[in-house]
C-alpha cells in the first residue's frame, strides 16, 4: 500500500489545482492511500473524495505543530507540496517520507507567481533542485513535482466534479456573476457589480445570479432586486452553475472550474497572468490596476462589452456537453 500526502494550505484555487494530481496518483499505484493537509476554506472541495485523512489546519502556530505531530506518525512514501508558501513549506520540511517533492518558500509573497519558484525532490541520499518558470501554467507546478518524484505525469487536467456526459445544467439560460474572492485585490466593488447586473438586464437577460458566500451576504442589501443569490453551492452543483449561458467571474476557484469545462465564461483579472492560471486565457480581460475594485465603472463595462462581442458568448445557446 502506497501512502501519499499532499499539502495545500493556500487559496481554494491552489488546492483545486493540487487535486489534479489525484487521478495521476491513482492510475500509477494499484493500492494507494492519500491524505491532504488543507486550510479550512478548502474543506468543501473534498465532499466527494475518498481520502484516508483530511488534516484541516489554520495559520496558528500551536495548531500547526499539533497537526505536524499527527503527520509525522504516518511515515509516507511520498509527500508533495505543489505551491510555495509558509505553511506548505512548514509541513513539507517537517513530514517524514521516502520521497519529498515540491516547492518551498518560507516567506509567502502575494505576487509569488510573478517570479520563478524553486522546487526540490529528496529521496534517501539523492537531492535535486528544479525550477518553475513564471511563464508556465499552474498545472506545470503539479507535473514538475510528480515527474521529479518518478511519477509520470505528462498530461495533467483540472478535476471535474461531474463528468461532461452526465452534466445537464439547470442554469443553461442564466447568466452567473461571481464577484468576490478571499483576496480583496481580486474582488469587484458593489458599485461595479451593480453596473454589470444593470447592463445584463438591459441586454435582455432574464435570469441573473450572483454567486458567493459570506461577502455576498454582507453586500446583499446593496444589490438590485432583480438578481438572484446563490450561496455556498457544493462542488457538483457548482459544476452545473459554471456551465450556464454565460459565467462572469473574478480570479477565483469557480473560474478555474469553468475553465476546466471550457464553459462560456469571461474571467476578470488585474494582477495575475491569465495564461498562468487558465487553460483558456483567451476568455479573459485584464486591467492595469493593483486592485480590481480600482478599475473605473465605465472602463470595466466597456471592456466587458468589447470582449463579449469578440467571443460571441451572448448569442451562444445551451452548450452541447
Amino acid at each position: 500500500m502506497t501512502k501519499v500526502l499532499i499539502i495545500s494550505t493556500n487559496a481554494i484555487g491552489d488546492t483545486y489545482v493540487s487535486m489534479s494530481a489525484l487521478p495521476i496518483l491513482r492510475e500509477n499505484f494499484g493500492e494507494i492511500e492519500i491524505d491532504f493537509v488543507i486550510a479550512p476554506h478548502s474543506e468543501f472541495l473534498f465532499e466527494c473524495e475518498e481520502l484516508r485523512n483530511l488534516f484541516v489546519v489554520r495559520r496558528n502556530i500551536s495548531e500547526m505543530f499539533t497537526t505536524l505531530k499527527l503527520v509525522r506518525r504516518e511515515k509516507y512514501d511520498y509527500v508533495f507540496s505543489f505551491f510555495p508558501g509558509l505553511v506548505n513549506t512548514f509541513f513539507l520540511k517537517g513530514a517524514k517520507a521516502v520521497v519529498k517533492s515540491g516547492f518551498y518558500n518560507f516567506i509567502w509573497r502575494r505576487r509569488w507567481e510573478r517570479k520563478n519558484q524553486k522546487g526540490f525532490v529528496k529521496r534517501k541520499k539523492y537531492f535535486e533542485k528544479f525550477l518553475w518558470r513564471k511563464e508556465d501554467n499552474y498545472l506545470t507546478l503539479v507535473s514538475l513535482a510528480l515527474n521529479k518524484a518518478g511519477i509520470p505525469a505528462q498530461k495533467i487536467e483540472k478535476l471535474k466534479f461531474a463528468p461532461n456526459a452526465n452534466l445537464i445544467s439547470k442554469y443553461s439560460e442564466a447568466v452567473v456573476v461571481h464577484p468576490f474572492s478571499l483576496r480583496e485585490d481580486k474582488c469587484l466593488s458593489c458599485e461595479q457589480l451593480n453596473a454589470i447586473a444593470s447592463y445584463l438586464k438591459e441586454t435582455g437577460e432574464r435570469e441573473i445570479f450572483i454567486l458567493g458566500s459570506k461577502k455576498l451576504l454582507a453586500a446583499k442589501n446593496s444589490l438590485p432586486g432583480f438578481v438572484k443569490l446563490k450561496l455556498n453551492p457544493s462542488p457538483k452543483e457548482l459544476a452545473e452553475i459554471v456551465n450556464c449561458k454565460l459565467f462572469l467571474g473574478v480570479d477565483s476557484f469557480p473560474l478555474h472550474l469553468a475553465d476546466a469545462y471550457n464553459a462560456n465564461f469571461l474571467g476578470m483579472f488585474c494582477a495575475t497572468n491569465p495564461a498562468s492560471v487558465l487553460l483558456h486565457p483567451r476568455k479573459t480581460i485584464s486591467f492595469n490596476a493593483s486592485r480590481l475594485s480600482d478599475v473605473g465603472k465605465e472602463e470595466l463595462l466597456n471592456t466587458i462589452k468589447s470582449k463579449l462581442a469578440e467571443i460571441k458568448t451572448h448569442n451562444i445557446k445551451k452548450r452541447v456537453i
